[in-house]
This record gives C-alpha cells, structure tokens and sequence, in this order.
C-alpha cells in the first residue's frame, strides 16, 4: 500500500514502480490522475486478451469491475487461471469497502493463487480497511495526517526504514534525502 495525502506523489511513486515491471500491469484509475496520462486506456472486457504492457482501466462500476476480473481469472468451471500481472488500485478507498463483497474478498485474499501482485494507493493510512492490515506485506507512508492516531502505526519507525528503503530502491534520493 502507497498512503498519502492528496499532491504527495503516491500515483507518480506508484507508477515508476510499474514501469520497471516486465510482466502486464493494470491501473485501476478512477480520477484520470495526470501521472497516467501517457498509459493506454482499455475497456475493462479487454483485459482478457492483455498478454504484456502497462494498461489502466475506469469503471463507473466497481463491481462490474471485480466480477470482471473474477472471470478473467478463472475458467468456464471456475478454477483459478494464472493471470502473471500486477493491478494497481489507485485511490482504493472509492470502490473496496471495509466490508468487501465476497467476489472482490477472493482476489484480494487469493491474488496469490492467480500469480497476480496487487498494489494499493489511501489518501490516509485510517483509509485503509481493517482486513488489509494482515494481507499488507509492504507500506510506503508519504505525507499524511494520521500517523499518530492510527492504532497500527504504533512503530512509526519502522515504517520509516520501510519507505526510505523503498525511495532508494526506486532512485528517488531527493526525496529520501528530505527524510533523512
């Protein structure tokens, strides 16, 4: 997960990250974020024939979405199919519920099963629902307001080493260097 107040980066970080992958990659991009712009659009029912490359995708629809992604990633039986991509849910706090519907449950709790990788951007760290907390294995914390409040974060610290990781990883040395 990527969480960060609004104009702090997350979608541009999010995006970098992306562009180095050399699997197929979706965006889920509910706000036709400016960092997206040079990326392809695709209709949602394309996404069965997304072999390589970097696509995002929009639905008014957030279910449409994930039962369309449920059937891409099974068969006519409904046995899971390996699909070998990454999706980024960019601003995933508009269509993931605290409470998600079981369709949207599977993948998220079975992305494993589908060798699928999933990535999450919350504008707050209180944004990001209860059961995500014990399937996260990775957060970047940009600016935000709630790292004191928030009953998870009682190792700020560590989450800290986890991000200046991250930006060095990933080249941003500016930015690392103003946390440092």
């Amino acid at each position: 997960a990527i969480c960060g107040r609004k104009y702090t980066g997350k979608s541009t970080f999010a995006r970098n990250m992306l562009l180095k992958l050399n699997h197929k990659v979706v965006i889920v991009d509910p706000n036709g974020s400016p960092a997206y712009n040079q990326i392809q659009k695709v209709e949602v029912s394309k996404l069965r024939t997304l072999k390589s490359g970097i696509v995002k995708v929009y639905t008014p629809n957030p279910e449409q979405l994930f039962q369309e992604l449920w059937d891409i990633m099974h068969d006519k039986k409904g046995d899971p199919i390996r699909w070998n991509g990454t999706i980024l849910f960019d601003d995933a706090t508009k269509y993931i519920d605290a409470k998600p519907t079981k369709k949207v449950k599977s993948i998220l709790v079975d992305h494993r099963m589908y060798s699928l990788n999933l990535l999450f951007t919350f504008h707050a760290i209180s944004f990001i629902p209860p059961f995500f907390w014990k399937m996260l294995t990775h957060i970047v914390v940009l600016k935000t307001q709630d790292l004191k409040q928030h009953k998870y974060l009682g190792l700020k610290r560590v989450f800290l080493i986890v991000f200046l990781k991250h930006l060095l990883l990933f080249r941003q040395y500016q930015l690392a260097q103003y946390f440092l």
